[in-house]
């Protein structure tokens, strides 16, 4: 080997030596880059615990004040005092704490921080300092400081629960903000009327709609009033006509809107039919798309619908039909209806407007009878009909126009 080579393996081989000098001179201090003040601040605040001289709050993920804490005491576990007692918050709803905070300045050394945030809720801001230790390679929790009072001297917040059911399930629990008012104060919820298809329902008996306002520092604290919701549903009566042979006459159908509540059952009793003239209420199905339903349980997100099916009454001595065009449509047409006397004479009885060309004339006495019909853009016609035709006491006559 020569000497130039030899020249270069001692040289990487010096280079690899500097490095790992390098590596381990400066080690401390990559630990200590790998997390900054601010991440310390937002990893030690997952249980929020400050000096027990301070006040004490919680926020919601949304940045909206919860509620001033109950302090309670007990010995630091992330702390280089172990002896110095600091308050765990509590959340409200009994879960995994949360907060929202805004770092605004960082003041640190070599192995002291104080990083001071800013939170905010509806009554202003609170100035929250971290002042954080760093040992072991890891930033430590020394103290928090608190300015501002969460509430005024005799003041506490109380809770109001929105509940909205869809029959017997729950869809969500809606809170509003705290509001503030005295300690002792009686409080009324009022109830909410933004929530789409929801109804407030102030029978209820779980409404807890006032209450009086309790201090912080209360085993039952904080009030929470709470009102009770059902979501509305939509259901459509309908009425449909059949002709003589059982056909639904789609242009003479009815529709009656009405609202209930998801889970409500709607009944229709006998008092409850509505009554068309010359028409009955079929008694029997027809078929199975042709019956009625006079009951139904509303559902949400779906189309509730009783129907009722009515047929031409049948009384005796009936002239009926039909009136169309050469295409068969169905013509709106008067009629006028006349007897024949004994002389031969017509004598004037009766005039039906017809809107579908559907026509009707019952308890008529036995003889010979004329039908005058007229209908616009078109050339009138008389037909001559006789009672009775049959033993049924019926004649029918489908006319063409």
């Amino acid at each position: 080997m020569n000497n130039k080579a030899l020249k270069y393996i001692f040289g990487l081989m010096l280079l690899s030596v500097v490095m790992i000098a390098g590596c381990g001179s400066g080690g401390s201090q990559s630990v200590l880059t790998q997390e900054s003040p601010e991440s310390a601040v937002m990893r030690i605040s997952d249980s929020w615990r400050v000096s027990a001289t301070s006040p004490s709050v919680v926020v919601d993920s949304n940045n909206r004040f919860i509620r001033q804490a109950s302090a309670q005491e007990t010995d630091s576990e992330n702390t280089s005092d172990s002896g110095k007692k600091v308050i765990y918050l509590k959340d409200l709803s009994g879960g995994s704490d949360s907060y929202k905070l805004e770092v605004v300045n960082v003041e640190r050394t070599d192995n002291t921080a104080a990083v001071t945030c800013n939170f905010y809720y509806e009554k202003g801001t609170l100035i929250v300092v971290f002042k954080l230790v760093f040992e072991d390679g890891k930033w430590w929790l020394d103290d928090v400081e608190i300015t501002d009072e969460a509430f005024e001297d005799g003041e506490a917040a109380y809770l109001v629960e929105h509940y909205l059911y869809s029959g017997d399930t729950l869809d969500k629990v809606v809170s509003d903000d705290m509001i503030i008012d005295k300690v002792g104060a009686k409080v009324e919820a009022k109830s909410r009327s933004d929530f789409d298809n929801y109804l407030f329902i102030s029978t209820d008996t779980r409404n807890i709609a006032t209450g009086t306002v309790l201090a912080s520092d209360d085993s039952a604290y904080p009030l929470t009033l709470k009102l009770y919701y059902k979501k509305l549903a939509k259901y459509t009566v309908t009425y449909y006509f059949l002709d003589e042979s059982n056909n639904v006459l789609s242009e003479k159908t009815e529709s009656i809107d009405g609202t209930g509540f998801v889970g409500d059952t709607v009944k229709f009793e006998e008092k409850d039919f509505k009554t068309f003239t010359g028409y009955s209420l079929i008694s029997k199905d027809i078929s199975e798309t042709i019956k009625n339903i006079t009951e139904i349980t509303l559902k949400d997100g779906e189309a509730n619908e009783l129907k009722f099916y009515y047929e031409l009454e049948k009384g005796d001595n009936v002239i009926e039909g039909n009136v169309t065009d050469e295409e068969g449509n169905p013509l709106t047409v008067t009629i006028k209806l006349y007897k024949v006397n004994e002389n031969g004479d017509a004598d004037y009885l009766e005039t039906m407007e017809c809107e579908n060309g559907q026509y009707y004339f019952d308890e008529l006495e036995d003889g010979d009878y004329l039908l005058v019909i007229s209908a616009k853009g078109h050339e009138p016609k008389t037909i001559k009909m006789t009672l009775p035709e049959s033993e049924e006491k019926n004649t029918r006559a489908n006319i063409r126009l």
